[in-house]
């Protein structure tokens, strides 16, 4: 568990610790910034703290509702126990999790939106184009652009998160890995550190 260092505007995880006082540490640190009303601050401190409570297994019910009520994104920090919207299992099997809910399709599978989804997935997740997205899967090209946009909007209703988990610009889409995690990026991340620490 985590001890913080000066519990006040600049505090810092450090040390181990017991709950109840980093808990209490947590408490003074948001007084302080209350009373200094260096709003800026408290949110990356809050996002500092949250991380750290989720590695340590720190009242996690807690730091994950706090998560949720102040809309803090997880940056750099990709790791499964943060309480993202939605995520997505690709590695043994498809599935997809809205708010840690397995989503089971009743009646007619919404097949296009769901080729779409794993399509923007196989080709990376992020910015990818939407022209060689829209080959991929119209081949007709008449049909591509208006089929496009259609399937899009139906994606992200199925999804039916709070968030724009698949975003657009200018010429390309990507998943938005502030609220959705994907098992596959996991998976690089690991090659990537690995192949780092043997260079």
């Amino acid at each position: 568990m985590l001890e913080l260092v000066n519990p006040g505007i600049n505090c810092f995880v450090v040390k181990p610790l017991d709950v109840e006082k980093f808990l209490y540490a947590m408490n003074q640190a948001c007084k302080r910034i209350k009373q200094e009303r260096d709003i800026a601050n408290f949110y990356r401190k809050l996002e500092q703290l949250c991380k750290a409570a989720l590695e340590k297994n720190i009242e996690s019910d807690f730091i994950k509702e706090t998560i949720r009520l102040h809309n803090i994104t997880p940056g750099s920090y990709k790791n499964e126990n943060w309480p993202y919207p939605l995520k997505i299992y690709t590695l043994g099997r498809f599935a997809i999790a809205i708010d840690n809910e397995f989503v089971n399709f009743s009646g007619k599978i919404p097949r296009k939106p769901l080729e779409m989804l794993k399509a923007i997935i196989a080709l990376g997740g992020r910015d990818v184009g939407i022209t060689q997205l829209s080959e991929s899967l119209w081949p007709n090209a008449d049909l591509a652009a208006t089929s496009f946009h259609t399937t899009l909007h139906r994606l992200r209703k199925l999804l039916c998160v709070d968030y724009d988990v698949i975003i657009t610009s200018d010429s390309y889409v990507s998943v938005n890995s502030d609220y959705c995690w994907i098992d596959m990026w996991s998976l690089w991340d690991i090659i990537d550190e690995f192949k780092h620490r043997c260079e």
